[in-house]
């Protein structure tokens, strides 16, 4: 006869769907194993009964270390924590929950489905709960279930008297399952009645072990991200998803799906997977601008998009205050709506072009593949063109605007130059400005509109050089360079 070590889910076609004996390695005790037809599944048909005192191995049982079983006895069985072992010449083993999990489930409550290390024999392991209920729904009572095949007993349960309490009456098996700190899940039945419960852990209940499946190994795929994850080995009872590493710029990462475009099966990150083997694709969602706040800007530089046109930027946090670090390009020609934009009704950008900027009331814009977008303040501001104060539109995204003469203050106040302006966190640029046609100062002078109106011909905007940065009022004729901060 075979060991049951020997026995695994590949030979299982080998095993008759009537009861064979096979012999547990760790004893030399002989057990009955069938193959049921209700399931397909190959279990024990007698009750356990390795005895106490044990030392389980690796390389014998279902432990990733070595676990001593404490000695049979009737003393103690009152407390939830402790392993407890009495061997029965009649109904086998009975072993509180920290026994029969080979000291792996006690204390707080385990965040975990399902043991995955017990007593079983190598290549076993104790049943789920969902395999008792299929158990169930085909051998309703504890009528059939004490009836061939599966031969259960009433095995009652065991508390610590001279002797177990309910048998003839009631069945118990415990299952894999942790339902709550201090108890789990187990097969109960009567002679009428059959599920699946839970009791304290202290409880003394038989075990049953069934051949497990083959291990279930998880591929991830980047699925258009950067990054490598391993693949994962999970038992075949399933276990806690890897959590991703990957990443895509400009993505957040929402989950995992077994099809790439995310029409298959989904799980969160950290979920907890059963099923087969599979490749799970990571799903992104765009990071677009309009859906970033103050309190989830990112505090490292990070690319989002702009739902207006889908162009990149960088944004980060600085300090307290989310800015983009790259500068704004929308596009002449484009309407802006409420809908996507820091205004309260419609405005169409003129057209880009390089002529022009020599009108302090007059809207210009060039879009520049190098610098980003140059702006009249007329247009920066959307048409509004305030004379004093703050503007209150401008061509930011809904949800962000232009910074103010007090905010670009606060910034050039730490990052005092153009060489530290230019380089991280802020990422500023040499763009110049765009006057009466022709460009001044690119490559070496940086120039940014803030919000502040100064009077009906100026405005403030923060300039800078290699060796200095400070606000300056200037020409709202200027077309000048635009960057946004989270509101």
């Amino acid at each position: 006869p075979p060991t049951m070590q020997d026995i695994d889910f590949w030979q299982g076609s080998l095993i008759p769907d009537h009861p064979i004996r096979a012999k547990d390695s760790r004893d030399g005790r002989y057990y009955s194993v069938t193959k049921l037809s209700s399931d397909g599944r190959i279990w024990m048909t007698e009750n356990l009964n390795l005895p106490g005192g044990t030392t389980l191995t690796p390389t014998d049982s279902n432990v990733k270390e070595n676990y001593t079983l404490p000695a049979s006895s009737a003393e103690g069985w009152d407390d939830d924590d402790t392993a407890y072992v009495y061997n029965n010449s009649t109904y086998g083993g009975y072993y509180s929950f920290p026994a029969v999990t080979a000291g792996t489930i006690f204390g707080p409550k385990v965040e975990q489905d399902n043991a995955t290390s017990d007593i079983c024999p190598k290549g076993w392991r104790l049943p789920t709960n969902d395999e008792y209920n299929t158990l169930i729904t085909a051998y309703t009572t504890g009528e059939a279930l004490t009836a061939a095949p599966w031969n259960g007993t009433y095995s009652g349960i065991y508390g610590g008297n001279e002797l177990p309490d309910f048998t003839g009456l009631y069945g118990f098996y415990w299952s894999s399952g942790v339902y709550d700190t201090g108890s789990s899940n187990r097969l109960y039945f009567n002679s009428s009645d059959a599920y699946v419960d839970s009791g304290s852990w202290r409880s003394g209940h038989p075990a049953r072990c069934i051949v497990r499946s083959p291990d279930i190994i998880i591929t991830y795929d980047a699925n258009g991200g950067t990054g490598a994850m391993a693949s994962q080995t999970l038992p075949d009872i399933g276990g806690t998803l890897t959590a991703n590493t990957f990443t895509r710029d400009g993505y957040v990462f929402t989950g995992w799906n077994t099809a790439a475009n995310g029409s298959g099966a989904s799980y969160s990150n950290g979920a907890t997977y059963t099923g087969t083997s599979t490749t799970l694709y990571a799903q992104w969602q765009k990071l677009y601008m309009q859906n970033i706040t103050t309190s989830s800007c990112p505090t490292s530089r990070t690319l989002v998009y702009d739902s207006r046109d889908e162009k990149t930027y960088y944004i980060q946090k600085i300090g307290l205050v989310c800015w983009m670090t790259s500068n704004l390009n929308i596009a002449g020609g484009t309407t802006l709506t409420p809908a996507t934009s820091n205004v309260s009704s419609n405005y169409t950008l003129p057209a880009s072009s390089t002529a022009g900027f020599n009108n302090s009331t007059k809207a210009f814009v060039y879009n520049d593949s190098t610098y980003g977008g140059y702006y009249s303040y007329v247009a920066v501001t959307a048409g509004t063109n305030p004379s004093t104060g703050n503007a209150t539109s401008d061509i930011c995204p809904k949800g962000w605007r232009l910074p103010t003469n007090d905010e670009y203050t606060a910034l050039k106040n730490t990052y005092t130059t153009g060489a530290t302006l230019t380089v991280s966190p802020w990422y500023g640029a040499y763009g110049g400005y765009y006057y009466g046609g022709s460009a001044t100062g690119v490559g070496s002078l940086g120039y940014y509109w803030s919000s502040t109106a100064d009077d009906s011909i100026f405005v403030y905007r923060l300039s800078f050089d290699s060796s200095d940065a400070y606000m300056v009022s200037s020409s709202k004729n200027r077309g000048t360079s635009a960057r946004c901060i989270s509101q």
